[in-house]
């Protein structure tokens, strides 16, 4: 199989929600994607993401300095690099999103930094 799509969802303005989806599909990239523009008040929660890329391929990609809420997210990919590349965040408010990338062993939660 190849790659068919960069990414399923793509946002680049302010107060963005992305909520409740359930996304399945060969990502090159990753299945959410924060493309060119910094977003303030974004919200990502309750998606399951399943990208069958086995290559260098993620779940949910944000640019440093976009702001808002990421949470309660399921991310699996088949590609077989650190789980911690599987949601790329820098700013956003992260809770209880787990991420996989072995179907034998269980998720982890991402991104993986205990908050201080």
């Amino acid at each position: 199989m190849t790659d068919v799509a960069v990414q399923a969802i793509s946002f680049d303005g302010d107060n963005t929600t992305i909520v409740d989806n359930r996304i399945v599909g060969l990502f090159s990239v990753t299945g959410i994607l924060n493309v060119t523009t910094v977003a303030q008040g974004t919200i990502i929660a309750r998606n399951t993401i399943f990208n069958e890329s086995a290559a260098a391929a993620g779940g949910i990609s944000l640019k440093t300095a976009t702001a808002g809420l990421c949470y309660d997210n399921n991310i699996f990919v088949l590609e077989t690099s650190a789980v911690a590349g599987l949601l790329i965040n820098a700013d956003c408010f992260c809770f209880e999103n787990y991420a996989g990338n072995v179907v034998t062993e269980a998720a982890l939660i991402v991104p993986g930094v205990a908050s201080t």
